[in-house]
C-alpha cells in the first residue's frame, strides 16, 4: 500500500480488499460512470406520479379553502377525488391474494356504504345525498393514498405536505391575530381561527399536527429535527391563541397514545421534545398577546420567532450532546435548560401572568361552563332520536332535520358537537357497527405494523397519534363535519395502509376483473356526476339570491329554475322559486303564477317535511290566499315539529289572533273568542318552555319571540281584558319588528278605554311602521262591532 505524503500509511477497512476482489468485472463496469442519455418517463411512471401529485395538491390546499366546509369547495373536492379514483382504478393494476383488499379497506368503504343505505329512510334526502358524497370522497382519498404512497419516500413526501400545510395555517392564523394580514374569519371574538374559520376545529388540527411533528422527530437528521422543533413551537403558539379547551383536553391522551406506540427507547426523548415545544410555544404566545394589545405587531413576531429559535437551539444542543458519550455534559445541559427556563419565567412573570389569565380561565369552572353544559344538553336531546330510529337511522343530516322536535329548549346548531352521536342518528345501529369496525381494524393494522416492522414503528406512532387526536376531538365538537379535517384523517389512515401493503408478502400485480372495473368506475362516475350537478345547482342558487336582493325577480326566477333543474332535491330552491312566482303573480297579476307558487311551496315542504320553518312559510302563504283551514293546519304542524321553539308557537298564535279579528268583523264573536283563547294557550305553552330554560343558557339566547307578546296583547283585547292587554303590549321590546304594531294596539286599547295618550301611542307606532295606517280603523271597527270586545 502506498503512503500519504507526510503521514502514515493508509489502512484499508477490514474486508474491503476481499469485497473488491470478489466483485465481478461486469459489476465494476456497471458502476462506472455512464454517458448521459435523455429518456422520456414511462407511461406507467406518469400514470402513477400525476395522480399522487394531484392528491398532495388537494391535501395542501384543503385547509385554506375555508376547510371545504361550504358547498362550492366541498363539491369541487368530491369531483376531483372521484375523477382521480376512477382514473387510477382503470390504470393501476390490482393486487392478488391477501394484498388485494384488507379488512381496513372494507371498513373505510363500509362507512360510506352505510350512508348510502340510510338514503332509503332519510328524513332529508338532499342532506343525505351530500353526506354520501362526503364519505365517498373520504374513501376515495384513503384508497388513493394507500395505493399511490408505494414507498417510504412517497410517504415522507405525504407527511411533509401535511406538515407544511399545517404550519402555513398556523402562520396565517398568527398573521391575522397580530394584525399583519386581514383573513376572513381568521380571528373570532379574540380567538385564532385561521383559514379553517372555527377556533375549535383549528385547535384540533394543530394538535394533530403537533403529534405528527413529535412522532416524526425521531431518527430525523439534525437540520430536519431543528425545523421540526421550530414548527412545533409555532403550532403550539397558534394552538394557545385559539383558546380552545378541546384542543388541550385531547392533547394528554393523544400524547400518551403516541408515546406508547413509539419504541421504548424513544419515549423519553419524545416526551422531552413535546415539553420543549409546549414551553416555547405557550411562552411566545403569551408574550405575543401583550405585544398585540400594545399595538406592536413587529414585537409580537419577534417573540414568536424567539420561541421557534429557542426550540431549534435546544434541539441542536441536545442532539450534539447526545451524539457524544459524555453523560456529564448531558446532565449539565439539562440543568442549564431547567435553570434558564426558571429564570425566564421569573423574569417575564409580570408580563406572562395577566396574559395567561384568559387561557387559564377557560379551564376553571368547566363543570359549570355554559358551552360545556349546552353541548351536554345537545347530547341528551339527541339520544331519543337514536332510540326512535335505531336500525338505519335518519339518513345523513338527520340531526339537522329532526333536532327541533326533540330539543328541551330553543337552540340552533347544525351539529350535536359529537360525531359519534351525529353518526348514530344518521345511520343507526348499522352505522355504529361500521364505525366500530373501522376503529378496530385501524388499531389492528397499526399494532401489526409495529410488530412486523420495528423500523417503521416511529412512522406508525406518529400517524396513529395524529389520528387519535382527531378522533377524540370529534367526541366534543363537529371536527369531522369540516371536510378538510375528514380528508386529513383518512389520509393518515391511508398512509398506515400503504405501509401495510409495502410489508405484505407476495404483492403480485394482476389485471382487475371486468366486473370490478365496471363497478368501481361506475361508482366513481356516479359520484362525479352527482357532485357536478349539485355544484351547478348551488352556483345558480347563489346567483338567484343575488338577483332577489337586487329586486330583479324575473332573473331570480330563471336562476332558481336552473338551480332546481340541476338539484331537484334541494327544498330551498323550491321555496325560493315559489317566492318569486308569488311576487310576480301579485305584480302582474297572474293567477297561474300564484298557483305555481302554491305547488312549489308544497313541493318544498314535502322535500324537507320535518322543517318547521318551511311549514310556517307554507301556512303563511295559505293564510294570505284565504285558505284558512290549510294555513292553520300548516302552522299547527310547525308547532308539532318544534314544540320548544317560541317562534313556531308565536306564528300560530299570531295567525289565530288575526283570524279572530276577521271573525269579529263578520260578527261571529264566539268563534273570535275561541280563537283568542287558543292563541293564549300557545302563549302559556311557550312561557312554560321558557321557564324550563336551564340557568346556564346565556341571556342572549333567552330572548322570547316578541310576536307572542303582541299576540297575547291582541288576544286579551279581543276578550275585553284591556288592562292585561296593555301590560302585554308594553313587553314588546324596542327594536323588535313588532314594536310599531304593539304601540298601535296600545293606542287602540287606550282609545277603547278612554284613556289619555291614545293618539301619541298611535302616532309613535305609525312612525315605526307606517303600513299599519290602513288597519287601525278596521281593527277599531272590529272591536267596536256588536258583540265586540267592548260589548260582550
Amino acid at each position: 500500500m502506498g503512503r500519504r505524503r507526510g503521514g502514515k500509511a493508509k489502512t484499508a477497512r477490514p474486508g474491503a480488499e476481499r469485497r473488491l476482489q470478489s466483485t465481478p468485472r461486469d459489476v465494476l463496469q456497471a458502476e462506472a460512470a455512464q454517458p448521459f442519455s435523455f429518456r422520456l418517463p414511462s407511461l406507467a411512471g406518469v400514470l402513477n406520479t400525476l395522480p399522487w401529485a394531484a392528491v398532495l395538491t388537494l391535501l395542501a390546499v384543503s385547509p385554506y379553502l375555508r376547510g371545504m366546509y361550504f358547498p362550492a369547495e366541498h363539491l369541487a373536492a368530491v369531483i376531483v377525488l372521484a375523477t382521480l379514483f376512477g382514473f387510477c382504478w382503470l390504470t393501476l393494476p390490482g393486487r392478488s391474494g391477501s394484498a388485494a383488499w384488507s379488512a381496513l379497506d372494507w371498513a373505510v368503504l363500509s362507512l360510506a356504504l352505510v350512508y348510502a343505505v340510510s338514503l332509503v329512510v332519510a328524513a332529508n334526502p338532499r342532506e343525505a345525498v351530500e353526506e354520501v358524497l362526503k364519505f365517498s370522497s373520504y374513501f376515495a382519498l384513503y384508497w388513493l393514498v394507500s395505493r399511490l404512497a408505494t414507498n417510504g419516500s412517497r410517504r415522507e413526501l405525504g407527511v411533509f405536505t401535511l406538515l407544511a400545510a399545517g404550519v402555513g395555517v398556523a402562520l396565517v392564523g398568527l398573521a391575522a391575530f397580530t394584525g399583519v394580514v386581514d383573513v376572513l374569519g381568521g380571528v373570532i371574538a379574540g380567538r385564532l381561527a385561521s383559514t379553517l374559520q372555527y377556533p375549535n376545529t383549528t385547535a384540533a388540527y394543530l394538535t394533530a399536527l403537533l403529534m405528527l411533528v413529535v412522532g416524526r422527530w425521531e431518527t430525523r437528521r439534525l437540520a430536519y429535527a431543528a425545523l421540526l422543533a421550530a414548527a412545533g413551537a409555532l403550532l403550539v403558539a397558534a394552538l394557545t391563541l385559539t383558546l380552545s379547551r378541546g384542543g388541550w383536553l385531547v392533547l394528554p391522551p393523544a400524547a400518551l397514545v403516541l408515546l406508547w406506540a413509539l419504541p421504548p427507547g424513544a419515549r423519553m426523548r419524545a416526551a422531552g421534545r413535546l415539553l420543549l415545544v409546549l414551553a416555547t410555544g405557550v411562552g411566545s404566545a403569551a408574550l405575543t398577546v401583550g405585544a398585540v394589545h400594545r399595538g406592536e405587531p413587529v414585537t409580537a413576531w419577534l417573540w414568536l420567532g424567539a420561541g421557534a429559535v429557542t426550540a431549534m437551539a435546544v434541539t441542536t444542543a441536545a442532539r450534539i450532546v447526545r451524539g457524544r458519550p459524555r453523560p456529564r455534559a448531558g446532565a449539565a445541559l439539562a440543568w442549564t435548560l431547567v435553570l434558564a427556563a426558571g429564570g425566564t419565567i421569573l423574569g417575564f412573570w409580570p408580563r406572562l401572568a395577566p396574559l395567561l389569565a384568559p387561557v387559564l380561565a377557560r379551564f376553571t369552572g368547566l363543570a359549570g361552563d355554559a358551552s360545556f353544559l349546552q353541548r351536554l344538553a345537545y347530547n341528551l336531546d339527541g339520544l331519543p332520536i337514536v332510540l326512535d330510529r335505531p336500525l338505519l337511522g335518519a339518513g345523513g343530516g338527520g340531526w339537522r332535520a329532526l333536532y327541533h322536535g326533540y330539543q328541551s329548549f330553543t337552540y340552533f346548531t347544525a351539529y350535536s358537537h359529537n360525531f359519534v352521536l351525529d353518526h348514530a342518528i344518521a345511520t343507526g345501529l348499522v352505522g355504529m357497527t361500521a364505525l366500530a369496525f373501522l376503529g378496530i381494524t385501524f388499531a389492528r393494522s397499526a399494532v401489526r405494523l409495529c410488530r412486523v416492522s420495528p423500523a417503521g414503528r416511529v412512522e406508525v406512532a406518529a400517524l396513529v397519534g395524529a389520528s387519535v387526536t382527531i378522533g377524540l376531538h370529534s367526541l366534543v365538537d363537529f371536527t369531522l363535519a369540516v371536510p378538510a379535517m375528514g380528508l386529513f384523517l383518512f389520509c393518515l389512515v391511508g398512509l398506515v395502509r400503504s405501509m401495510e401493503l409495502e410489508e405484505s408478502a407476495g404483492p403480485a400485480r394482476s389485471a382487475r376483473q371486468p366486473a370490478a372495473i365496471a363497478l368501481g368506475t361506475g361508482a366513481a362516475l356516479l359520484i362525479l356526476l352527482t357532485a357536478a350537478s349539485l355544484l351547478v345547482g348551488h352556483e345558480w342558487g347563489q346567483r338567484g339570491i343575488r338577483y332577489l336582493r337586487a329586486d330583479r325577480v324575473e332573473e331570480a326566477r330563471h336562476a332558481f329554475e336552473r338551480a332546481r333543474a340541476a338539484d331537484p332535491l334541494q327544498a330551498t330552491f323550491a321555496m325560493d322559486l315559489a317566492n318569486c312566482y308569488e311576487i310576480l303573480g301579485e305584480t302582474r297579476p297572474d293567477p297561474d303564477f300564484i298557483a305555481e307558487a302554491r305547488r312549489l311551496f308544497e313541493a318544498g315542504v314535502r322535500q324537507d317535511r320535518y322543517n318547521p320553518f318551511y311549514h310556517q312559510v307554507l301556512g303563511s302563504f295559505y293564510l294570505r290566499r284565504g285558505h284558512l283551514a290549510e294555513g292553520m293546519a300548516s302552522l299547527e304542524r310547525a308547532v308539532d315539529l318544534s314544540p320548544a321553539m317560541a317562534s313556531s308557537r308565536g306564528g300560530l298564535a299570531r295567525a289565530q289572533v288575526l283570524i279572530a279579528l276577521q271573525d269579529l268583523e263578520r260578527g261571529d264573536r264566539p268563534r273570535a273568542v275561541s280563537r283568542a283563547q287558543a292563541a293564549l294557550e300557545q302563549v302559556v305553552a311557550a312561557e312554560a318552555v321558557r321557564m324550563r330554560i336551564p340557568g346556564f343558557v346565556p341571556g342572549v339566547l333567552r330572548l322570547w319571540d316578541s310576536s307572542l307578546y303582541l299576540s297575547a296583547a291582541q288576544a286579551h283585547a279581543i276578550l275585553g281584558e284591556f288592562e292585561t292587554a296593555l301590560a302585554w303590549s308594553a313587553r314588546v321590546p324596542d327594536g323588535s319588528e313588532y314594536r310599531g304594531e304593539a304601540l298601535v294596539w296600545k293606542g287602540i286599547v287606550q282609545a277603547l278605554k278612554g284613556l289619555p295618550g291614545a293618539e301619541d301611542s298611535l302616532n309613535a307606532g305609525l312612525a315605526i311602521d307606517p303600513r299599519l295606517a290602513g288597519d287601525i280603523n278596521r281593527w277599531l271597527a272590529a272591536l267596536q262591532a256588536p258583540g265586540g270586545a267592548d260589548k260582550p
